[in-house]
């Protein structure tokens, strides 16, 4: 099964030109902020900087505060639009450091707004689509081979942007989460040159003390056959320093870093991984990606428990998976692809079944969940496992609490039944008048 997931896995890689993790031309506030332009101007920052990335720490780095200001005015080139001159006419000179002021204070405060903007951007797309996608891109590969062209991020380190109070902005690696080599380059490169990466690992808690330094990680991408030119750099540049690559440039790393909005593959793209490390299979995902037919029994069900109204075609779902067991569902946007879910859900609960729902869009599950009704109430909605564990474990006492309390009687379902029966019965006395207002006589007309 491990080529099977590998081959599927990257599959949920977008390697054309359209993937800003290949070729990261621009970028705006709402998606990218240029760290190499604040440190380009002092090595000694940089080193710090890149010292905590490189160990993997989540030690918090200032980003913007008091230490910072000079950099940032530098950065943005303050200087050499109010340089230090002397003006004999006092109005005049108070007026030239009244605009002077009002000019940094707007520059700098500025620095912070864009910070702040991208920190809300990566929380809204995490709140959409449960996913977490700021890094910091350091360094980047540029340059061109065999005709393809590349300005990418060769490693990315999660990130996180922590408001400390309106003059303190700290930079910190995201606890838990590893570093990661650019995996949408290594497989372009890998198709370019036709090179097997299946034994190389992409994933790391340190690289210093996986490899030393950015010298051993070269080092290790040359044993696969991935040359890259690398010269070690005391300072970042900035973004732009270097322009755009063409097909004549050198296939190199440049010294630069981005803390940019990254998504590096399909929100399933872990769960390859991880059915891949761990070689797990069952029958469903044997029948899914095997064709091999499922070993279990069909069972024959005649109850349905149903919530919400369905129509003909949502009913038979409801039935086979009761029968079946694993089914692909689809259709376009309202047809009720959720409405059937809910029943679904509600009909395995009254069975005393356990279900699990997942999706890539946690909007999606939202809609699921709010459908439920007051069945939700037997719910756990979880985003992120490692965010939520305590509300998880809270709700998990509560609804044992509740369960507890609980009074349970036969009778809930002995009166579903009875009432199911009358409606049978109704439907079976409205088809047989129907059938009889519909059937064509011996002379060729129906009532």
């Amino acid at each position: 099964m491990k080529s099977i997931y590998t081959y599927y896995k990257e599959r949920l890689i977008e390697i054309s030109g359209k993937n800003r993790s290949l070729y990261l031309k621009n970028f705006n506030k709402k998606n990218g902020y240029d760290v190499g332009r604040i440190l380009s101007s002092n090595a000694e920052l940089t080193q710090e900087f890149l010292d905590i990335l490189l160990s993997g720490k989540a030690v918090p780095f200032n980003i913007y505060g008091k230490g910072m200001k000079d950099l940032i005015l530098s950065a943005n080139n303050v200087a050499s639009k109010f340089p230090n001159k002397k003006i004999d006419d006092e109005k005049e000179r108070q007026k030239y450091e009244s605009d002077k002021r009002n000019f940094i204070k707007k520059v700098y405060e500025q620095e912070g707004k864009d910070l702040k903007t991208l920190k809300r951007e990566i929380e809204e797309i995490e709140k959409e689509v449960g996913r977490y996608e700021l890094y910091i891109c350091y360094p980047f590969v540029y340059g061109n081979v065999k005709n393809y062209t590349f300005k990418a991020p060769l490693l990315m380190f999660p990130v996180e942007i922590d408001v400390i109070d309106d003059n303190n902005i700290n930079l910190c690696l995201k606890y838990g989460e590893q570093i990661q080599l650019n995996k949408a380059l290594m497989l372009a490169i890998a198709n370019v040159k036709h090179l097997d990466l299946q034994d190389m690992e992409m994933e790391f808690d340190s690289i210093k003390s996986k490899f030393g330094s950015l010298q051993g990680l070269m080092d290790y991408l040359r044993s696969f056959g991935i040359k890259l030119s690398y010269k070690p750099e005391k300072r970042l540049q900035h973004f732009g320093k270097y322009g755009e690559p063409s097909t004549s440039s050198p296939f190199e790393v440049k010294n630069l870093c981005l803390m940019a909005r990254c998504s590096l593959a399909n929100s399933i793209y872990n769960d390859y991984s991880a059915l891949e490390k761990k070689h797990l299979t069952n029958d469903s995902i044997n029948e899914l990606l095997n064709a091999k037919p499922s070993r279990k029994k069909p069972v024959k069900c005649n109850e349905l428990y149903l919530i919400n109204n369905v129509d003909y075609a949502q009913e038979q779902v409801v039935k086979s998976v009761n029968t079946n067991g694993n089914m692909v569902i689809y259709g376009p946007p309202g047809t009720g692809k959720s409405q059937t879910i809910v029943n679904v859900i509600a009909d395995a609960i009254c069975k005393n079944k356990r279900v699990l729902v997942v999706s890539q869009k946690k909007a999606a599950l939202e809609v699921v969940y709010n459908r439920l009704s007051t069945l939700n109430q037997k719910a756990m909605f979880l985003v992120d496992a490692e965010k939520e564990k305590l509300d998880f474990y809270n709700r998990c006492y509560t609804a044992h609490e509740n369960i507890l309390n609980s009074k349970y009687s036969e009778k809930w379902y002995k009166e579903y039944d009875e009432l199911e029966k009358k409606l049978d019965l109704e439907i079976d006395n409205l088809n047989t008048i129907s059938d009889s207002l519909n059937e064509k006589t011996p002379f060729g007309l129906s009532l």
